[in-house]
């Protein structure tokens, strides 16, 4: 059985950058474990204590959370033998 992926690290969200005004995308996981984050355009660093970002980081994290749940909540329930029988 293969390992599950961590989709934190998969998926993506854009990312405003107020010094060029565009939007990039970087991964949720990215978002979540740094305080800043470089435009990719530009070279400024994008601040996420700023509180224009904090709304967002704190979306991403609840969806991480939830994204975590429902793939480690169906391993750890227990498997049903009374059909073996």
């Amino acid at each position: 059985m293969s390992e599950p992926v961590d989709t934190s690290r998969v998926f993506k969200q854009p990312v405003l950058c107020v010094s060029c005004d565009e939007a990039f995308y970087f991964t949720l996981s990215s978002i979540v474990e740094n305080q800043e984050l470089v435009c990719p355009q530009c070279g400024e660093r994008i601040n996420l204590r700023d509180e224009t970002y904090l709304p967002l980081v704190a979306t991403i994290r609840e969806v991480i959370g939830v994204i975590k749940k429902s793939y480690v909540a169906p391993l750890e329930r227990p498997v049903d033998r009374s059909a073996d029988h």
